[in-house]
């Protein structure tokens, strides 16, 4: 497939990106949903490497110094449907305001 672009995501960026994918759609976009989530998956030796918690209010925290980036090939078909939710929340005024999206929102939709 043409147009593979290679990003570097931190935890954030990874635990970020699935909340702006479609929770329903087509079978099509249901694969390069799953496909996207297999590529950032974090595994257990990061949560144990950066000391990721979760609370029971929903905040995470993680050692920072110790988050390193993945090195993720997205296809023009993945890349365009992380887009394509970055700007249906956009248009509805739902962009979370919490600290990354704004980096992600401009990494895949401005780029």
């Amino acid at each position: 497939m043409k147009n593979k672009k290679t990003y570097e995501l931190n935890l954030l960026d990874r635990i970020s990106i699935p909340q702006v994918l479609p929770d329903k759609g087509s079978i099509e976009k249901a694969i390069i949903c799953e496909d996207i989530r297999e590529k950032i998956r974090i595994t257990q030796d990061e949560l144990k490497n950066t000391e990721l918690k979760t609370y029971e209010d929903g905040r995470m925290t993680w050692n920072e110094s110790k988050d390193v980036p993945l090195k993720v090939t997205f296809t023009e078909l993945e890349t365009e449907l992380i887009a394509s939710g970055f700007k249906k929340l956009n248009k509805e005024e739902s962009i979370p305001t919490a600290k990354g999206f704004i980096k992600l929102y401009k990494m895949f939709v401005e780029d």
